[in-house]
């Protein structure tokens, strides 16, 4: 992946955690451990790792 594809990813899973948090009633109140939570947590970590990767980061 080359940094532009390596960007669009990142805001595509940033939109689907924007549509999950938007479509979900209460997010604030809902639990650690809910579907929905961990899903976003999964979402960011994979927006962090993709963050990480080498071509993102070629500017040394």
């Amino acid at each position: 992946m080359d940094r532009k594809e390596i960007k669009a990813y990142q805001k595509e899973l940033r939109s689907k955690i924007i549509t999950i948090i938007d479509t979900t009633p209460n997010w604030c109140r809902l639990p650690d451990d809910a579907p929905e939570i961990r899903q976003v947590r999964e979402l960011q970590r994979q927006i962090t790792e993709l963050g990480k990767m080498c071509p993102y980061r070629e500017k040394t």
